[in-house]
């Protein structure tokens, strides 16, 4: 690994086995995992905690690493921002990548994660700062469950002035579109560049969303244009942030379609339209590589190799 790069997972919980494998959890894990009510739930809660565990694991040398029910999540009580205790373990031969932060999100039957590996050569003895990653998935349409909800009356409960989510110039961008159907993919690009960008600084630090302003928001050209017979996958990266009025060129923002069916699946459980945003503050003197693309994780193949034998 010669430069830093973002690593971008999807996992489907469909990919789950049906009786969960909470046994590659520890005890505290597995209890938080099974208060939720919800079937569903609770395989978002066992997904995340997994992918997590595994882009831990990823760093260090598979001969000797610790197996995955092994490592200690944490997450920070004031920010609620997700980390971890590094495992007792030496790197990979060669230049081991450290992982520096990472964030996950999940909607529907979907677990996202996204996270910054960096060379070890560049995070030794450079007093780099810890670098803020966030990401968030979200529908592109209003969700099956709220139907019946008319699109004028879903997007005024977040576009009031009383809800104080959008700034103005938001708001004018997300009821630009001709249709209303286009307005709800509008209103749900800028809904996940900010949680994005919540949940990178951390949740519990945000008191006034309206002083966060994204512009070049723009809307996804629905024709599927093909490369090789594969659907092109679209994102912006074009986005800008504004705190108070002020650019921030110090983030990097991006926000992609993505269809499950462009990997093939046909389980109808998971297929529908997403957006997938990420929020990464920059790091000072460091070059990294944001050109990756999401990668769809399976259970069997990149998940359960991990556990103690």
């Amino acid at each position: 690994m010669t430069k830093p790069r973002i690593v971008r997972w999807i996992l489907p919980t469909s990919s789950l086995p049906s009786r969960l494998p909470l046994d590659l959890l520890p005890p505290a894990a597995q209890t938080a995992a099974t208060r939720f009510h919800q079937p569903a739930d609770r395989r978002l809660a066992v997904g995340s905690q997994l992918l997590q565990r595994v882009l831990i694991l990823q760093s260090l040398d598979r001969s000797t690493a610790p197996s995955i029910e092994s490592i200690e999540l944490w997450k920070d009580a004031e920010s609620g921002r997700p980390g971890y205790v590094p495992p007792k373990q030496t790197g990979a031969s060669g230049e081991a990548a450290v992982l520096c932060d990472y964030n996950v999100s999940h909607h529907s039957q979907l677990v996202v994660l996204a996270g910054l590996y960096i060379p070890e050569s560049a995070a030794a003895g450079s007093n780099i700062p810890t670098p803020l990653i966030g990401v968030d998935v979200v529908p592109t349409e209003i969700p099956s469950r709220q139907s019946r909800v008319d699109p004028s009356e879903f997007l005024e409960s977040f576009t009031c002035e009383s809800a104080q989510i959008f700034t103005p110039l938001e708001i004018k961008i997300i009821m630009a579109p001709p249709t209303w159907a286009k307005r709800v993919k509008m209103f749900y690009l800028h809904w996940s560049l900010k949680e994005a960008y919540v949940k990178a600084v951390g949740t519990g630090l945000v008191t006034d969303l309206t002083k966060i302003e994204f512009r070049n928001v723009k809307a996804f050209d629905h024709g599927d244009e093909q490369v090789n017979g594969k659907r092109v996958r679209k994102r912006n990266t074009d986005v800008t942030l504004y705190l108070d009025g002020v650019l921030q060129s110090n983030w990097y923002l991006e926000v992609e379609e993505y269809k499950t069916d462009d990997w093939g699946s046909e389980d109808s459980a998971v297929v529908g339209e997403y957006y997938l945003a990420i929020a990464m503050k920059l790091l000072p003197r460091v070059d990294v590589d944001v050109n990756g693309n999401w990668e769809e994780l399976d259970y069997e193949r990149d998940i359960l190799p991990w556990k103690k034998r």
